[in-house]
């Protein structure tokens, strides 16, 4: 019983930081405008200021993997979801007094849902140990049911009550982080030692999978500490499928926020009313969900996964994105956004299921720090780059332009991908998560 209390914790934790996060981000593209006019500013500095959350939230992965080694991850979770809490309600009253003051809160919350963000994923890995994979990918459903509900929710409430009620909405939301961390635990002490303990714990797995033969081409590396140059660099060189992964995350982490901040206002752009626009993003939230539900099924009928979860997408994204740059018909644009919705999900589906099968045990705490660093980034950029090519242009256009060019060279990226494995399906090393 004690153990099935601690899988419901782990797995409802993930559930709300992934559907407060994911949510709000996307509903700040409700308020864009506004807040564009309050200031007399640029879209480029506004998307910027509003993509900071979410880049924040994974720029501080390694930071937070050293504060968790310092502390409890009990201790984490409750910093995260106060920092994150305390973020919105100083958004609620300052909305409007400086853009200094939105950057600064921003920031705040975004480190906040990082450290939940880095906390919470290690519970669900202790908590469900070799059914990890399924699991992560399972509460990432709530992320897209979190962007299809909270942008329409905060319309309604900014329209009736005003934006300061709205975002105290989200507050209320974001403080159930806050009581979750109080209840947070590791069972697994192994997820919470020095490298000195990992690397035995790393032998005795590799031990273990050699007779249960689970990896058949693993790529193995002689362990060397991870404050080490030599990590760093044989976690690249040794892992070529590895530097695919992070290039094709940094491309779909930078569509997504893009596709989220600005998807509203562009529908707006050509011609929609502020409903039929918000109902882009609804439909393209919904169509994530089966996205996940498509890459869930992948890994369970152990298809080949790049060219049916990589390549197949980055082309879909880059039609859908043409389309929408031809046609302003309501029709057309909502099937794009449902198009968008559901490639982009797969997308981020299939890179958090791969890093196992990208790198060899002794690289992997490191790699997922990368991943988050490199996805932070890419948010950011895709916040502010979009902007400045609508600022320059006047025009939404030349941005999801952009955005169809990006989704080429993605394909480009996941052919190489698969040229490096093309004969194995999708096995991610259970012996990590045990």
């Amino acid at each position: 019983m004690k153990l099935e209390l601690r899988k419901l914790h782990a797995f409802f934790s993930r559930c709300i930081h992934m559907f407060v996060l994911n949510g709000t981000t996307k509903a700040y593209g409700v308020i864009l405008e506004s807040i564009v006019q309050s200031y007399q500013t640029q879209h480029a500095f506004i998307g910027a200021i509003f993509t900071s959350q979410a880049s924040v939230s994974f720029l501080i992965a390694p930071f937070a993997h050293l504060i968790e080694d310092a502390l409890s991850p009990r201790l984490v979770a409750v910093i995260g979801g106060f920092l994150a809490t305390t973020g919105f309600i100083g958004l609620a009253f300052l909305l409007h007094s400086s853009m200094w003051y939105l950057l600064l809160l921003m920031v705040i919350s975004g480190i906040g849902f990082g450290l939940v963000n880095y906390v919470t994923t290690l519970c669900l890995m202790d908590s469900f140990k070799e059914d990890f994979p399924s699991a992560y990918t399972i509460t990432s459903f709530s992320s897209y049911l979190g962007v299809a509900a909270l942008p329409p929710i905060l319309g309604y409430i900014v329209i009736v009550y005003g934006e300061q009620a709205g975002l105290l909405a989200f507050a209320i939301l974001s403080s159930l982080q806050l009581i979750s961390g109080f209840f947070t635990s590791l069972e697994n002490e192994s997820l919470h030692t020095s490298d000195e303990t990992a690397l035995e714990k790393t032998e005795d797995d590799e031990i273990t999978s050699e007779k249960e033969n689970l990896i058949e081409e693993e790529v193995e590396c002689d362990y060397t500490p991870s404050e080490s140059l030599d990590y760093w660099r044989t976690l690249f060189s040794n892992h070529p499928e590895y530097i695919c992964l992070l290039l094709t995350t940094f491309i779909f982490s930078f569509q997504y926020i893009s596709w989220s901040i600005y998807l509203v206002p562009y529908g707006e752009s050509l011609g929609l009313n502020s409903t039929s626009a918000t109902y882009l993003s609804t439909a393209g939230g919904v169509a994530g969900i089966g996205g996940k539900i498509y890459g869930l099924m992948l890994f369970r009928w152990e298809v080949s996964v790049i060219p049916a979860g990589v390549i197949m997408p980055t082309i879909l994204l880059s039609i859908a994105y043409g389309i929408s740059l031809l046609s302003a018909d309501f029709i057309v644009l909502i099937l794009m956004a449902i198009l968008s919705g559901f490639c982009i999900s797969l997308l981020v589906c299939v890179s958090a299921a791969w890093i196992p099968k990208t790198t060899c045990a002794s690289h992997f705490k490191g790699a997922v720090s990368v991943r988050f660093f490199v996805s932070g980034v890419a948010k950011f950029l895709g916040g502010f780059l979009p902007g400045l090519v609508v600022d320059v242009t006047g025009s939404y256009r030349p941005a999801f332009a952009s955005m169809a060019l990006f989704s080429l060279i993605g394909t480009i990226i996941s052919v190489i991908w698969y040229m490096f494995n093309r004969r194995s399906p999708v096995k991610v090393d259970r012996n990590y998560m045990k």
